[in-house]
Order: structure tokens, then sequence, then C-alpha cells
């Protein structure tokens, strides 16, 4: 229902505004005020949408109406409807705040209806404008604490191992908590490129037929040092699934490792956290409950929301960029799932619910033999299993290309340890001369140089070794980690991209992994 203030003292004047508006919205209710008592009445009420006023009042005139109302309620669209105004009078009015301008005559009023609606259209648009500048501000100023706290942690830190000579406590203690906070930060870092790959729409999952139940006692036990650490008694039912979920295991992860770890995090010590899973007809249903904090109910329609969260001031009890349920409800819905949260109320815990659609063995095998393989969770193994196996790199010669010299200091640090000759370029140009005057085995180059990009840089290395029929394994290790960046990198005819910030071990397996191929 559209609700409007008419102001005018002039009987026949408010029957025509009334007709001209009822002749275009259907849902009307129109408060007429013919004095000050009752403009007073209608203000401290605040019950209108719109106010559509004359000009020349008995008790006042039509500015000092306007500059009232914006006082009051600035953001309410005002529309002047009136015979006794002036250009002068109309170009005042606007400057004051005023939505349009009608004259009250037999062919201006059938335009006062419209003149309305647009009015109410513009502040609607104003009002969402200034939602998500509101909005944009909170998260810019989330995203300042969030990034702030860890580094200052991390310089902390830093300036007592050079400032000092610490013990080996202090010091496994410092690099510890180091390690720890720019892991938080990457995790920031991620998350707002996940977030942002999803609105663009250049986000797209690598499907295949994963068992569920596998992916999530990874989850948990990838969580579980943040459970321990609050005494949290997690409870696992994890029941057998009849088929498996055709979906990407990383993103799948990523969706239980969220509402993990935010129950985790809204869940105070010795609580309880209920993680079940079970299968509902051709569904797996995946429960996770807390007996947190709870959602406020007015908030709960919101939960899902980028950027939402509960308590954004500055005394707000926990961290975070109100980005994890958005990016788990987000992720769900690309693997055609559901996700729904429910709460009884502030201190009585939550529930988020997911849904994932089940594939049986007998379709998965008929439809996706060619394209899939299937994923055997006895056969995955986290980095440090990985790292354990012998790899050697050994004289081998690399070539590193990087333009931040902190960057290329660590390089040179992790693949001298591993028994590597490493040469670096700080350029396209010096990297072009040591292409031209040695011989490699491997090159690491960064994409972001400055002058030439890393793409035209292979691009030119590529075809200067079709003149010696040889093509050296290359390695993209960059800080542009979105979607389209590695599909141009490996376009270009890089072999292996890595996201900075990348672990030492991570590089060393994807060079070992990279020459065994290329052997």
């Amino acid at each position: 229902m559209l609700n409007v203030l008419l102001i005018d003292d002039n009987i026949n004047d408010r029957l025509l505004a009334i007709c001209s508006l009822k002749k275009e919205f259907a849902d009307l209710q129109i408060a007429e005020i013919k004095n000050p008592q009752e403009l007073a009445q209608a203000l401290e009420n605040g019950v209108f949408d719109v106010v559509v006023t004359d000009y020349q009042i008995s008790w006042i005139d039509g500015i000092s109406i306007l500059r009232t109302i914006k006082q009051h309620y600035p953001n309410c669209p005002v529309v002047m409807f009136t015979s006794s105004g002036s250009q002068e009078i109309a170009v005042e009015a606007m400057k004051s705040g005023l939505d349009d301008y009608v004259l009250k005559s037999p062919k201006s009023s059938s335009r006062l209806a419209t003149a309305v609606r647009l009015a109410i259209e513009q502040a609607e648009t104003r009002a969402n404008a200034e939602a998500a500048n509101r909005l944009k501000d909170e998260f810019l100023v989330t995203l300042s604490h969030e990034l702030r706290t860890p580094l200052n942690a991390i310089l902390g830190w830093a300036q007592i191992l050079l400032k000092q000579t610490p013990n080996s406590s202090t010091t496994k203690r410092a690099l510890e908590t180091i390690v720890r906070n720019a892991k938080t930060q990457a995790r920031i870092v991620e998350d707002i490129l996940d977030i942002s790959g999803i609105i663009t729409g250049k986000f797209s999952l690598q499907v295949a037929p994963v068992d569920l139940v596998a992916i999530i006692n990874t989850v948990i036990a990838s969580v579980n040092p943040a459970i321990a650490t609050k005494a949290i008694h997690l409870e696992a039912k994890l029941a057998p699934l009849d088929g498996q979920v055709l979906g990407d295991e990383t993103r799948l992860q990523q969706i239980f490792g969220n509402l993990l770890l935010n129950a985790v995090k809204f869940t105070p010590e010795h609580g309880y956290i209920l993680l079940q899973v079970k299968q509902v007809n051709i569904d797996a249903v995946i429960t996770v409950k807390d007996t947190g904090i709870g959602i406020n109910a007015e908030f709960l329609p919101f939960v899902f929301d980028r950027f939402s969260q509960a308590d954004s001031s500055t005394t707000r009890s926990y961290r975070g960029l109100g980005l994890g349920l958005a990016i788990a409800r987000q992720l769900t819905e690309l693997h055609g799932g559901t996700i729904e949260a429910t709460s009884l109320g502030e201190g009585y815990g939550a529930t988020f619910t997911v849904k994932l659609p089940l594939m049986s063995k007998q379709f998965l095998e008929t439809n996706y033999l060619t394209e899939v393989t299937y994923i055997d969770s006895n056969n995955i193994q986290d980095d440090c299993q990985v790292r354990n196996n012998k790899l050697c790199l050994t004289d081998l010669r690399i070539l590193v290309v990087d333009d931040e010299v902190d960057t290329r200091d660590l390089l040179i640090s992790i693949l001298e340890q591993e028994g590597s000759e490493v040469i670096t370029a700080a350029s396209a140009q010096e990297a072009m001369v040591a292409v031209c005057n040695s011989q490699f085995d491997l090159f690491v180059f960064d994409i972001g140089l400055p002058q030439e990009d890393g793409y035209t840089l292979l691009t030119r290395v590529r075809q200067l070794e079709q003149q010696h029929n040889r093509e050296i394994p290359a390695i993209a290790l960059t800080a542009y980690a979105a979607k389209e960046y590695q599909q141009q990198a490996l376009a270009v005819g890089f072999q292996k991209y890595l996201a900075k910030p990348v672990e030492p071990d991570e590089l060393v397996v994807a060079i070992s992994s990279l020459l065994e191929i290329n052997e």
C-alpha cells in the first residue's frame, strides 16, 4: 500500500490530486492535511511514503513545508502540485530537495501520478545506493581490521626476532605465530577472490564423483586443532551413503570447512557440535548443529548475505568478513544443492543443513566414465605425506624471475636447500639475457612484471626454444590468483600455476611432479 501525505487547504485541489493518484495506484491510502495541527501530527506519526504539497497555503508556504519535511525525513520524496508557483520558486524548491514540480492545470494534472511514481522509484534507488555504500564502507573497515590484526602479530614477533637473541622456545612460538597469522591473511584474500569470482560469473567447478563422507572426514581432521583449543566436544555421525556426489572435491571441503569453523567460532569453550551425514531419499543431508550464541530472528534471513554480520560494530566479539557462509551458500547452489540455517534465537545455538543430490555408481559409470575418474579417499595424501617421499632437486639449474627482491631471496633459500642452483632476474629483459647465455632445467616466472609480463616473457622464450627443438618446463608463481589468469598462463605454455603465497613444500612437490612428467 502506498501512503500519501497530501497537503493542501483547497478541497477542490485535493480532490483533483486524489483523482489523479487513484487512476495510477490501486492500493492507496491518502492522509489529507488541511491545517498546521494535522501536519504536526502527521510528522510525529511518520506513516507516509511520499508527500504531495501545494505551494501557496493560507498558513504556510510550500518551501517551508518542504524544508520541514526534509528536516524530519530527509529521504522522503516530495512532489509540489501547485498553480501559484514560478520558475524561481521551482528552482529554489529543487535546491531544497524537491523531487518534482507539477502545475495544477487540465493538461499537467494528469502528470502528477507519474511524478509521484518516479519520485518514489528515485528515492528507492538512492536508498539502495546509500545502503550499498554503507555496506561497502563497513566491509572496508572490517577488511582493514582483519588484515591489520594478523599483521600486527607478524610484525611484532618479527621485530622481537630481529632485536633480541631469543631462546629456542621463544623462536618456536614466534615462528608459529607468524605462520598462523600469515595463513589467516591468505584465507582472507582467498575468500575475497572466491566471492568476486562468484559475483562476476568467473567461477567454475572441477567436478568428479567424490566420496562425501571421506571429504567430511578430511574437513574434521583439518578443523580438529581449533576444536581442541576451545575444548569443544565434536560428535560426528557419518552414515554410509548409497552413491556419490558429483562435485568439486576442493570446493566441497570449503563448504563444510566454512560451516564447521563457523560453528567453532560461535560456540563457547566446552561446548558441543554435532556433525551428521545421512541419506534422505536421493539426497545426502549434512547437518552442523552447535550450542553457540545462536542467531537473532531479525538477522536470520540475512545470514547468507555477502559481508553480512549480526554485529559489525567496533565492539563486536567475533572476527571475520562475513563471507564464509555466503561462499558456502553459493558453492552449495553451484553443486545443485540447498543450504538453510535455523535457530531458536540468541543463546540457543544454530543449525545449518546442506542437501546435495546423490548419483548412483551405475549412473556415474554410464555417463561420466570417459570424462572423470573416481576419487579414492584411501589415496588422498596431505602435503606432509607427499613431502616425506624422496624428492630430488639436486643439480637442477633453475631460472627464477620476480621483480620483488624478498620473493627472489625466499625462492633462492628454498631451492638451494634442495640442492638446486638458482639464477634470478628482476625483469623480463634480464631473464631473456639469462636464457640466451645459459642452459636451464626449469623456469619459475612471476606474471606481474614491469614493462613486460610473464605471459609475454614465456611466449618469447618458447619462440627461442623452437630453434633448438627443446621446451624447458615452466611454472607460473604469481599473486594473480583468479581463474582467468591460470587459464591464460596454461594457454601460453606454463605447465603449472601456483598462487602466492606458496609454502616451500608445495613448491618443491610441484617442481618434482612437473619434472617427472617431462622425463
